[in-house]
């Protein structure tokens, strides 16, 4: 029996070095860097950016401990952005680590399609496009305060829910979340001491892939503490984000392969659609919406 275990565990230790042996790393895509590829655009956005850099082989003669993630951007690219009627170039940015125009000198509108175009030093074609989505009607049908009387003798904790109507139109994603914005009066210097703070609104499955626009409805909540014998003014600017179909899978595909430090999730492939290299070329649209909030 023991010979036998013997044997079994010399023709597996022999399996796997002949695994490691027989694949050829460049063909699996890890002995070479890889461009990644990456750009937002928005009517709402004051800059049109595009970053650029390298992955980190696996593979590699280089010792991985001294890897530093700025030798691996692109600076000597060039970078344009096209729909059909404009073109421009973006330059790079040293301070920022980015190429960039300002949206002054290219104007980003909803149902256009642009096109991005990245050549690298050796002469080689990145591409890739993007449709801009419309913006997000919403309606604020109505708000209500909820009661919570936790901690109430020390804190006095306040809750309002939101019901929002949404009307998505064709081919949209939607991504939300709320900036939160209040005064608290300290007792004893009787100042005002603003606040701010933001949470995301749970949209998941929030879509409309139909070709006809839909209604939807979505009740966030806001949470709020504050010392019970202070007063507050507050209100909320919610921030409705339609994404295009690229943004929107390229998002997901991220969200997916965060492992939250657990060694035993398998990573999945992060989604492309850059021709040519890795990345998302995407676009959205924003709503915002700013609504006071009585007492």
């Amino acid at each position: 029996m023991k010979y036998l275990l013997t044997c079994l565990t010399a023709i597996l230790l022999f399996s796997c070095e002949t695994l490691v042996n027989d694949i050829d790393p460049a063909k699996l895509g890890l002995k070479e860097a890889s461009f990644v590829i990456n750009s937002y655009i928005s009517p709402s956005d004051s800059l049109v950016t595009v970053y650029i850099h390298l992955t980190k082989p696996i593979f590699t003669t280089r010792p991985t401990n001294n890897f530093n993630r700025e030798d691996s951007v692109v600076t000597n690219a060039k970078v344009e952005i096209s729909s059909k009627t404009q073109k421009i170039s973006l330059l790079y940015n040293p301070t920022e680590k980015i190429y960039m125009a300002k949206k002054g000198d290219f104007k980003v509108v909803a149902n256009e399609t642009y096109s991005l175009k990245v050549t690298d030093a050796s002469g080689k074609l990145f591409t890739s496009n993007t449709t801009v989505p419309q913006p997000i009607d919403v309606k604020i049908e109505n708000l209500v305060e909820r009661q919570n009387p936790q901690n109430e003798q020390i804190y006095k904790n306040r809750s309002f829910e939101l019901t929002l109507e949404l009307d998505l139109k064709p081919n949209s994603y939607v991504s939300a979340s709320s900036d939160l914005s209040y005064k608290i009066i300290n007792t004893s210097t009787k100042k005002a001491i603003p606040i701010v703070s933001s949470y995301g609104i749970n949209t998941d499955n929030l879509k409309n892939e139909s070709s006809v626009s839909q209604k939807q409805k979505i009740k966030p909540i806001i949470f709020i503490s504050y010392d019970s014998k202070a007063a507050f003014d507050l209100e909320t600017k919610l921030k409705i984000y339609n994404f295009d179909k690229n943004l929107h899978v390229y998002s997901e595909s991220v969200d997916d392969n965060d492992e939250g430090g657990n060694p035993f999730v398998e990573p999945t492939l992060i989604k492309s659609n850059i021709k040519g290299a890795l990345g998302c070329f995407g676009s959205y649209n924003l709503t915002e919406k700013v609504l006071p909030i009585k007492y």
